[in-house]
Protein backbone atom coordinates (compact mmCIF):
# COMPACT_ATOMS: atom_id res chain seq x y z
CA UNK A 1 0.00 0.00 0.00
CA UNK A 2 1.77 3.77 -0.89
CA UNK A 3 2.41 5.21 2.20
CA UNK A 4 -0.26 8.48 0.74
CA UNK A 5 -2.91 6.17 0.98
CA UNK A 6 -1.69 5.32 4.47
CA UNK A 7 -1.85 8.69 5.63
CA UNK A 8 -4.86 9.44 4.15
CA UNK A 9 -6.68 6.73 5.87
CA UNK A 10 -5.12 8.00 9.34
CA UNK A 11 -6.27 11.14 8.76
CA UNK A 12 -9.57 10.51 8.52
CA UNK A 13 -9.58 7.57 10.93
CA UNK A 14 -8.31 11.06 13.35
CA UNK A 15 -10.96 13.25 11.86
CA UNK A 16 -13.72 10.61 12.94
CA UNK A 17 -12.01 10.47 16.22
CA UNK A 18 -12.59 14.15 16.92
CA UNK A 19 -15.68 14.22 15.34
CA UNK A 20 -16.60 11.65 17.80
CA UNK A 21 -15.64 13.21 20.81
CA UNK A 22 -16.77 16.89 19.69
CA UNK A 23 -20.28 15.29 19.01
CA UNK A 24 -20.44 13.47 22.07
CA UNK A 25 -19.59 16.76 23.97
CA UNK A 26 -22.30 18.79 22.50
CA UNK A 27 -24.62 15.78 23.50
CA UNK A 28 -23.51 16.06 27.10
CA UNK A 29 -23.88 19.85 26.83
CA UNK A 30 -27.38 19.87 25.07
CA UNK A 31 -28.81 16.93 27.46
CA UNK A 32 -27.67 19.10 30.29
CA UNK A 33 -29.53 22.08 28.75
CA UNK A 34 -32.99 20.43 28.51
CA UNK A 35 -32.25 19.64 32.14
CA UNK A 36 -31.54 23.28 33.34
CA UNK A 37 -33.65 25.52 31.30
CA UNK A 38 -36.17 27.39 33.05
CA UNK A 39 -38.18 28.11 30.42
CA UNK A 40 -39.95 25.04 28.66
CA UNK A 41 -39.33 26.35 24.94
CA UNK A 42 -35.67 26.62 25.17
CA UNK A 43 -35.74 23.19 26.90
CA UNK A 44 -37.67 22.33 24.04
CA UNK A 45 -34.90 23.67 21.30
CA UNK A 46 -31.98 22.26 23.34
CA UNK A 47 -34.14 18.91 23.34
CA UNK A 48 -34.05 19.33 19.03
CA UNK A 49 -30.11 20.13 19.17
CA UNK A 50 -29.37 16.93 21.08
CA UNK A 51 -31.66 14.63 18.69
CA UNK A 52 -30.03 16.69 16.01
CA UNK A 53 -26.21 15.88 17.58
CA UNK A 54 -27.48 12.13 18.04
CA UNK A 55 -27.95 11.79 14.26
CA UNK A 56 -24.61 13.12 13.90
CA UNK A 57 -23.21 10.15 15.82
CA UNK A 58 -25.72 7.96 13.48
CA UNK A 59 -23.77 8.82 10.27
CA UNK A 60 -20.13 8.47 12.38
CA UNK A 61 -21.04 5.27 12.47
CA UNK A 62 -22.49 4.75 9.21
CA UNK A 63 -26.11 4.39 9.82
CA UNK A 64 -27.26 7.30 7.49
CA UNK A 65 -31.22 5.88 7.48
CA UNK A 66 -31.08 6.10 11.51
CA UNK A 67 -29.81 9.84 11.16
CA UNK A 68 -32.34 10.56 8.48
CA UNK A 69 -34.94 9.08 10.80
CA UNK A 70 -33.22 10.91 14.25
CA UNK A 71 -33.49 14.22 12.68
CA UNK A 72 -36.47 14.79 9.84
CA UNK A 73 -38.39 12.62 12.50
CA UNK A 74 -37.94 13.04 15.96
CA UNK A 75 -36.33 16.31 15.69
CA UNK A 76 -38.69 18.26 13.11
CA UNK A 77 -41.73 16.70 14.49
CA UNK A 78 -40.22 17.81 17.88
CA UNK A 79 -40.11 21.65 17.07
CA UNK A 80 -42.88 21.50 14.43
CA UNK A 81 -45.40 19.85 17.25
CA UNK A 82 -43.97 20.44 20.74
CA UNK A 83 -42.47 23.59 20.77
CA UNK A 84 -45.52 25.82 19.64
CA UNK A 85 -47.84 23.77 22.02
CA UNK A 86 -45.03 25.28 24.53
CA UNK A 87 -45.07 28.53 23.41
CA UNK A 88 -49.18 29.26 23.36
CA UNK A 89 -49.34 27.25 26.60
CA UNK A 90 -46.30 28.55 28.35
CA UNK A 91 -47.13 29.10 32.16
CA UNK A 92 -44.61 32.12 32.69
CA UNK A 93 -45.54 34.16 29.36
CA UNK A 94 -43.67 37.39 30.33
CA UNK A 95 -40.70 38.61 28.08
CA UNK A 96 -37.09 38.42 29.86
CA UNK A 97 -34.79 41.25 29.64
CA UNK A 98 -32.50 41.21 26.87
CA UNK A 99 -28.63 39.91 27.42
CA UNK A 100 -26.08 42.42 25.80
CA UNK A 101 -23.30 39.53 24.45
CA UNK A 102 -21.91 41.03 22.52
CA UNK A 103 -20.78 43.68 25.00
CA UNK A 104 -19.91 41.55 27.47
CA UNK A 105 -15.88 40.41 27.98
CA UNK A 106 -16.35 37.31 28.46
CA UNK A 107 -18.22 36.81 24.80
CA UNK A 108 -15.33 38.72 23.30
CA UNK A 109 -13.05 36.55 24.87
CA UNK A 110 -14.86 33.46 24.00
CA UNK A 111 -15.12 34.40 20.34
CA UNK A 112 -11.23 34.78 20.03
CA UNK A 113 -11.08 31.66 21.62
CA UNK A 114 -13.44 30.32 19.10
CA UNK A 115 -11.52 31.51 16.40
CA UNK A 116 -8.02 30.24 17.23
CA UNK A 117 -9.07 26.98 17.83
CA UNK A 118 -10.82 26.77 14.70
CA UNK A 119 -7.81 28.45 13.04
CA UNK A 120 -5.64 25.64 14.98
CA UNK A 121 -7.68 23.01 13.75
CA UNK A 122 -8.05 23.60 9.88
CA UNK A 123 -3.96 23.98 9.57
CA UNK A 124 -3.92 20.47 11.44
CA UNK A 125 -6.26 19.22 9.07
CA UNK A 126 -4.45 21.05 5.74
CA UNK A 127 -0.95 19.68 7.22
CA UNK A 128 -2.70 15.78 7.79
CA UNK A 129 -3.69 15.93 4.04
CA UNK A 130 -1.09 17.55 2.38
CA UNK A 131 0.35 15.11 -0.67
CA UNK A 132 -2.62 12.95 -0.61
CA UNK A 133 -3.87 12.40 -4.10
CA UNK A 134 -7.80 12.78 -4.43
CA UNK A 135 -9.37 11.41 -7.72
CA UNK A 136 -10.42 14.14 -10.53
CA UNK A 137 -13.96 14.83 -10.03
CA UNK A 138 -14.50 14.33 -13.88
CA UNK A 139 -13.91 10.22 -13.10
CA UNK A 140 -16.09 9.64 -10.28
CA UNK A 141 -19.46 7.88 -12.15
CA UNK A 142 -22.21 10.51 -12.24
CA UNK A 143 -25.60 8.57 -11.32
CA UNK A 144 -27.87 11.39 -10.93
CA UNK A 145 -29.92 12.40 -7.88
CA UNK A 146 -32.17 8.96 -7.82
CA UNK A 147 -28.90 7.10 -7.05
CA UNK A 148 -27.90 9.70 -4.04
CA UNK A 149 -31.48 8.80 -2.79
CA UNK A 150 -31.19 5.31 -2.76
CA UNK A 151 -27.56 5.08 -1.50
CA UNK A 152 -28.76 7.53 1.88
CA UNK A 153 -31.99 5.60 1.92
CA UNK A 154 -31.40 2.26 0.96
CA UNK A 155 -35.04 0.47 -0.06
CA UNK A 156 -36.57 2.82 2.52
CA UNK A 157 -37.32 5.96 0.15
CA UNK A 158 -41.24 5.25 0.79
CA UNK A 159 -40.68 5.87 4.20
CA UNK A 160 -38.67 9.22 3.80
CA UNK A 161 -41.63 10.40 1.62
CA UNK A 162 -44.43 9.42 4.44
CA UNK A 163 -42.26 11.38 7.10
CA UNK A 164 -42.37 14.52 5.21
CA UNK A 165 -46.03 14.35 4.39
CA UNK A 166 -46.33 13.44 7.86
CA UNK A 167 -44.30 16.61 8.71
CA UNK A 168 -46.42 18.75 6.41
CA UNK A 169 -49.37 17.55 7.67
CA UNK A 170 -48.55 18.29 11.37
CA UNK A 171 -46.99 21.91 10.31
CA UNK A 172 -50.57 22.69 8.67
CA UNK A 173 -52.34 21.46 11.64
CA UNK A 174 -50.25 23.24 14.16
CA UNK A 175 -50.86 26.82 11.80
CA UNK A 176 -54.27 25.99 11.55
CA UNK A 177 -54.65 26.12 15.33
CA UNK A 178 -52.56 28.66 16.29
CA UNK A 179 -54.23 30.96 13.46
CA UNK A 180 -57.88 29.94 14.99
CA UNK A 181 -56.85 30.76 18.16
CA UNK A 182 -54.87 33.94 17.83
CA UNK A 183 -51.59 35.05 19.51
Amino acid sequence: MPAGRSRYRYALSMLETWLFWGLAAAAIVAALAVVVQRRAARAVVALAALLVVVGGLYLLVAAPMAALVQIALYAGLLLVIVLPAVMILDPNPEPEAPVEMASSAGARRFGVVGVIILLVQMAWAFRQVRGVALPPLASLPDRGPAAFVHALTGDLAGVVVLIGLLLLVTTIGVTAIVRREGP
